[in-house]
């Protein structure tokens, strides 16, 4: 079988979308090895990608064929690649972040599927600009109106689309995301020793990993922060990129006495996250809602506890062995990291349970129900 697969964010998003991107692929080519694998992407720079298997003969780069493809990134990849793809058509084309060129769906013999991770712009539309909104409607609407089949990275992310955009049940399948191996594998303690001193972090620390926006809800974990009882003065890693909701939470800190409690970085590489992640006592994830909630996979996979919200698709990353709390009750978000930080028998449970639990999202079991659906389709 011949797979395509919209392949931007796989070279050029070292963040959310383009790990979803690498992991998936990296999977397949890892535990589906009978298949050829064709990336689509405007530019392609060995030296740029992250982990690119280009030595794996199941695997091609395919850049535009035209010079105005070449010239514009936006108009090649919403109304150009179909003209490519039916020069050489595959019998899957996967669009991986919420996107499928317009007109594919005439192209004779080829099967589309595309992943919708979230539609949080329709939920909480405040969080966007009125421009960016009706962009993502009319993209993400055309790819659930015109796939063959559409992959919700949740269940939650299923619910919206039905909700939203009108689709069928039945065209939409729940795809966990896995996570880098990586963060399944001991990092020495002196390795880690070195990561923290590398970049100025305490030996103790309570972890954040995430952008910094509103939708998170920084500012309910530091005021949480600031309730926790006297001598639980654990200090607070956060990670992540933001602007001004990230100077927002700034001035918090410095408005509740915390500025040496709290430590702020948005420079660490994915690959020194492992050891940052290994060396916390304890990851929290406060957000009001996400997709799917990837960090929360990390945490358990580097032997972590685990505290975030309360519904939405939390669990479903989560799973029984997470501490839940409402993340707009900072008193709850506080009781909850003093009761792990203390209770080392809890601790303990949380931490063998959480990793049993992420079997479900090891790339093996990921990758097998996806080519499950390409095969479904295809046959």
């Amino acid at each position: 079988m011949k797979v395509g697969f919209d392949a931007k964010r796989y070279f050029a998003n070292y963040t959310g979308l383009g790990n979803y991107s690498r992991s998936l692929l990296e999977n397949l080519v890892k535990y589906q090895p009978d298949n050829h694998y064709l990336l689509y992407t405007h530019k392609f720079s060995p030296d740029a990608a992250f982990r690119f298997p280009g030595s794996d003969s199941q695997v091609s780069v395919r850049t535009p064929a035209s010079l105005l493809g070449r010239v514009n990134s936006a108009v090649w990849r919403s109304f150009l690649l179909s003209h490519d793809l039916s020069s050489e058509t595959p019998d899957i084309y996967h669009g991986l972040s919420h996107e499928i060129p317009m007109g594919i769906q005439k192209i004779k013999g080829l099967k589309t599927v595309v992943t919708i991770h979230d539609l949080i712009f329709l939920r909480y539309p405040e969080y966007y600009r009125p421009a960016e909104r009706a962009i993502y409607t009319r993209k993400f609407k055309y790819s659930c109106q015109h796939a063959d089949r559409i992959v919700a990275v949740s269940e939650q992310t299923k619910r919206d689309i039905v909700q939203y955009f009108g689709t069928p049940e039945d065209k939409i399948e729940t795809i966990y995301q896995s996570c880098d191996p990586r963060f399944q594998q001991i990092v020495p303690e002196n390795q880690q020793q070195t990561v923290k001193h590398k970049y100025g972090l305490p030996n103790d620390f309570i972890l954040y990993v995430g952008s910094f926006n509103e939708r998170k809800n920084l500012t309910g974990l530091i005021e949480g922060l600031a309730m926790m009882k006297k001598g639980l003065d654990t200090p607070l890693v956060m990670i992540g990129g933001g602007k001004q909701y990230k100077t927002r939470v700034m001035e918090q800190i410095h408005r509740l006495g915390l500025d040496n409690r709290v430590v702020i970085r948005s420079d660490i590489p994915n690959e020194d996250l492992p050891a940052i992640y290994q060396a916390a006592r304890l990851f929290v994830y406060p957000s009001i809602f996400e997709g799917f909630g990837i960090p929360i996979i990390e945490a358990m996979s580097s032997k972590i506890p685990v505290i975030t919200t309360r519904g939405g698709c939390f669990s479903e990353a989560g799973g029984p062995a997470t501490c839940y709390i409402d993340p707009t009750n900072p008193e709850e978000i506080a009781d909850a990291m003093e009761q792990v930080l203390t209770d080392s028998e809890l601790t303990a449970r949380m931490i063998k349970d959480g990793f049993e639990y992420i079997g479900r999202f090891h790339g093996q079991e990921t990758s097998k129900h996806l080519i499950q659906l390409y095969q479904n389709l295809t046959t």
